[in-house]
């Protein structure tokens, strides 16, 4: 149930933070030598247990813990699940692409909006009527798609432009300036990227199909036609800073750096919350919460993933998404 102090939401996030894994000890699972050292990293900081040595559910778990709280916490429901609402998206690309491949759908994240189970059957019967409008259209238009041809880039843009409108309206009225700032560059980022993957190949969608609603790129792009769009991706990377500048121009020379371009984007979205992180009365240390336990349960599975698979600390490091004092 939503509470309506975000005192008391702030205060009990700030008592959940110290189970997270410090940058020291994220340190520690980094240059652990393999992925024996690192799961004993994992055990004596408590993070897995003797009970449950599976790092991989370990970090699922805490994520779905964050969101569940975050959603029980909240005073103001729009803005956090907007921010939630991503699991929902997942869930239905996931299942919708399972069931056209014939194959079993993986876990699905419970940490959304949605009953996940509510969504399992809506796909698995062709029926949204019980999806939130914007979802049910694109549900519904994909159906009509699938029937004729299959593309699973087109599944993701057609439910990403859902999301992005259904965030629009969630954070219209918004008390948290970061996270009108983080939906904005969210939207230019997947739209600076969506234009650098395009601007080379050959894709059943133009770019214009592909773009999502919420920042100055797609407006910019729009409004001339896609002309110069190199122009306009390097003058709104310049908005975001020196470093995305840079990466954008290096990743438009070579696209093997689009990785740490995706990296530096994800540091700076998160980073938009850090200065009301320690604040007792502010909205935006209960996403900045949501995202910090996003973050670091992707890097301590990509860390394990690693150390199994024989990758050094430097790749694996290139691949995380926090820095963790590196």
């Amino acid at each position: 149930m939503p509470q309506d102090s975000v005192l008391y939401a702030v205060g009990r996030l700030r008592m959940l933070r110290r189970r997270m894994l410090s940058a020291s000890q994220m340190q520690r699972l980094l240059s652990a030598a393999d992925a024996q050292e690192a799961q004993r990293v994992l055990l004596e900081a408590g993070y897995i247990t003797p009970e449950q040595p599976d790092a991989e559910k370990a970090s699922m778990d805490r994520l779905l813990d964050a969101s569940r709280m975050v959603s029980r916490l909240s005073p103001d429901p729009a803005t956090t699940d907007s921010f939630l609402l991503r699991y929902d998206v997942l869930n239905l690309k996931t299942l919708l692409k399972a069931r056209i491949l014939g194959e079993e759908a993986e876990a699905l994240s419970p940490g959304g909006t949605l009953d996940p189970e509510m969504l399992r059957h809506a796909v698995a019967d062709h029926s949204y009527g019980r999806l939130p409008e914007p979802l049910k259209d694109a549900m519904e238009a994909l159906e009509r798609r699938v029937a004729v041809s299959v593309d699973p880039m087109e599944i993701d843009v057609r439910l990403d432009q859902a999301m992005y409108r259904m965030m629009l309206d969630g954070l219209r009225k918004t008390r948290s300036p970061a996270a009108r700032k983080w939906l904005e560059a969210k939207a230019d980022f997947v739209n600076m990227r969506s234009y650098l993957r395009l601007r080379g190949m050959q894709a059943s969608l133009t770019l214009g199909d592909v773009l999502v609603p919420g920042g100055q790129m797609e407006r910019k792009l729009r409004a001339s036609g896609g002309e110069n769009g190199d122009h306009l991706l390097r003058s709104a990377a310049l908005t975001y800073g020196g470093r995305i500048a840079a990466l954008v121009s290096r990743a438009m020379e070579d696209m093997s750096q689009i990785g740490q371009l995706e990296k530096a984007m994800d540091e700076y979205l998160v980073n938009l919350f850090a200065q009301e992180r320690m604040q007792p009365d502010s909205i935006d240390a209960v996403i900045d919460y949501l995202l910090q336990v996003e973050e670091q349960s992707a890097d301590v599975r990509l860390i394990m993933a690693g150390k199994r698979n024989g990758f050094s600390q430097d790749e694996i490091a290139e691949r995380l998404r926090g820095n963790y004092g590196r």
